[in-house]
Protein backbone atom coordinates (compact mmCIF):
# COMPACT_ATOMS: atom_id res chain seq x y z
CA UNK A 1 0.00 0.00 0.00
CA UNK A 2 1.38 3.54 -0.91
CA UNK A 3 2.40 5.43 1.58
CA UNK A 4 1.57 9.23 1.38
CA UNK A 5 5.63 10.84 2.14
CA UNK A 6 3.68 14.25 1.61
CA UNK A 7 5.45 17.27 -0.62
CA UNK A 8 8.47 18.70 -1.43
CA UNK A 9 9.44 22.24 -2.57
CA UNK A 10 12.15 22.45 -5.17
CA UNK A 11 13.40 26.08 -6.05
CA UNK A 12 16.21 26.42 -8.70
CA UNK A 13 16.70 30.33 -7.81
CA UNK A 14 16.05 32.32 -4.46
CA UNK A 15 13.20 34.15 -6.37
CA UNK A 16 10.73 33.02 -5.05
CA UNK A 17 8.51 34.98 -8.15
CA UNK A 18 10.05 32.27 -10.40
CA UNK A 19 8.24 28.62 -10.85
CA UNK A 20 10.47 27.00 -12.81
CA UNK A 21 13.57 24.68 -13.17
CA UNK A 22 16.05 23.56 -15.72
CA UNK A 23 15.10 20.14 -16.84
CA UNK A 24 18.37 18.64 -16.07
CA UNK A 25 18.38 19.50 -12.24
CA UNK A 26 14.90 18.46 -11.68
CA UNK A 27 15.95 15.35 -13.02
CA UNK A 28 19.27 14.49 -10.87
CA UNK A 29 16.91 15.81 -8.67
CA UNK A 30 14.39 13.11 -9.10
CA UNK A 31 16.95 10.41 -8.98
CA UNK A 32 18.23 10.77 -6.09
CA UNK A 33 15.12 11.02 -4.80
CA UNK A 34 14.50 7.31 -6.29
CA UNK A 35 17.76 6.24 -4.73
CA UNK A 36 17.38 7.24 -1.38
CA UNK A 37 14.04 5.23 -1.40
CA UNK A 38 15.66 2.47 -2.52
CA UNK A 39 18.30 2.79 0.08
CA UNK A 40 15.42 2.75 2.76
CA UNK A 41 13.35 0.39 1.25
CA UNK A 42 16.80 -2.23 1.24
CA UNK A 43 17.15 -1.16 5.07
CA UNK A 44 13.39 -2.05 5.94
CA UNK A 45 13.80 -5.49 3.91
CA UNK A 46 17.51 -6.25 5.90
CA UNK A 47 19.66 -6.17 2.78
CA UNK A 48 23.14 -5.14 3.42
CA UNK A 49 23.98 -2.34 1.03
CA UNK A 50 27.72 -2.18 0.01
CA UNK A 51 29.35 1.10 -1.59
CA UNK A 52 27.77 -0.20 -5.28
CA UNK A 53 24.41 -0.96 -4.25
CA UNK A 54 22.37 -2.57 -6.86
CA UNK A 55 19.05 -2.98 -6.19
CA UNK A 56 17.29 -6.19 -7.03
CA UNK A 57 14.69 -6.48 -9.82
CA UNK A 58 12.01 -7.17 -6.68
CA UNK A 59 13.18 -4.04 -4.29
CA UNK A 60 13.12 -1.72 -7.57
CA UNK A 61 9.27 -3.58 -8.47
CA UNK A 62 7.89 -3.21 -4.19
CA UNK A 63 9.64 0.53 -3.55
CA UNK A 64 8.76 3.05 -6.04
CA UNK A 65 9.05 6.52 -6.24
CA UNK A 66 5.67 8.09 -7.47
CA UNK A 67 5.33 11.51 -8.72
CA UNK A 68 2.24 12.99 -8.75
CA UNK A 69 0.26 16.68 -10.57
CA UNK A 70 0.09 19.68 -8.45
CA UNK A 71 -3.89 19.76 -8.89
CA UNK A 72 -6.28 16.73 -8.79
CA UNK A 73 -7.08 16.06 -12.68
CA UNK A 74 -4.07 18.19 -13.82
CA UNK A 75 -2.07 16.59 -16.59
CA UNK A 76 -0.48 20.08 -18.35
CA UNK A 77 3.32 20.73 -17.62
CA UNK A 78 4.48 23.84 -18.89
CA UNK A 79 7.63 24.09 -20.94
CA UNK A 80 9.51 26.93 -22.07
CA UNK A 81 12.67 26.28 -24.45
CA UNK A 82 15.61 28.72 -23.28
CA UNK A 83 18.40 30.05 -25.47
CA UNK A 84 20.91 31.69 -22.90
CA UNK A 85 23.71 32.46 -26.06
CA UNK A 86 24.91 35.72 -26.09
CA UNK A 87 23.03 37.80 -28.34
CA UNK A 88 19.73 35.84 -28.44
CA UNK A 89 16.47 35.93 -27.72
CA UNK A 90 16.55 34.35 -23.84
CA UNK A 91 13.27 33.00 -24.34
CA UNK A 92 12.02 30.85 -27.63
CA UNK A 93 8.36 30.26 -28.21
CA UNK A 94 6.65 27.80 -25.45
CA UNK A 95 6.01 24.26 -25.68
Amino acid sequence: MPVDAGEITIRDSTDETRHDIDADVLTRIVQGLQKAVRLLAAQEEGIHVARRFKPSKDLREHYKLRLGVPEKGSYSQPLQVIDRRPGTNESLDAV
